[in-house]
């Protein structure tokens, strides 16, 4: 039977986080494995909360689950550690977080909002404080996707420009009056 191995490290986030501060709340004789990072992939992510779990060809790796208001950083392991420091599975988690940044911007918003003030310059809301209110950010193939999150924010930019153009002034001569 799985237990639940639960850790909070108070007075730290995503952006704070480092190699050194893995390890130093880490277990005894636990240090995190450097291509322990490559193999994490979530299960589910969004802004401030993943589920993660080992790669597919390492089933014994139980899920993790990663919060982050704030101040603080709330760890989940379906493992069956014990007491206040980060297991293994943990660690490899965080050590993920550092090493890639198509995960760490689900928790890192210095980062999230340089990935989407680029997209957010065809809408003309390059200057808004508080991209996160007009787009959202998934993981698609390995990849940051960044959408609008209302249908009524449209880009200006060449494509929708021409896609614009072709509804409002259709072909100036219909076909059949072409000069031949």
């Amino acid at each position: 039977m799985q237990g639940t191995h639960n850790v909070i490290l108070q007075g730290l986030t995503i952006t704070s986080l480092t190699e050194a501060i893995i390890a130093r709340n880490c277990m005894n004789g636990i240090y995190p494995d450097q291509m322990a990072g490559q193999q994490i992939s979530p299960k589910q992510i969004e802004v401030d909360l993943g589920i993660f779990s080992g790669h597919k060809s390492s089933p014994a790796f139980p899920e993790v689950t990663l919060s982050q208001d704030a101040e603080s950083l709330f760890l989940s392991c379906e493992c069956e550690a014990v007491g206040d420091k980060l297991c293994e599975h943990q660690a490899a988690v965080l050590m993920a977080l550092l090493q890639r940044d198509e995960l760490r911007a689900f928790f890192d918003r210095e980062l999230r909002d340089k990935l989407v003030r680029k997209f957010a310059t065809d809408y003309g809301l390059e200057q808004e404080p508080d991209l996160d209110s007009f787009f959202a950010i998934e993981l698609s193939n390995k990849k940051i996707q960044v959408t609008a999150k209302s249908s009524q924010l449209l880009p200006i930019n060449k494509e929708s420009l021409d896609k614009l153009k072709a509804v409002i002034v259709p072909d100036a001569d219909p076909p059949a009056y072409r000069r031949r």
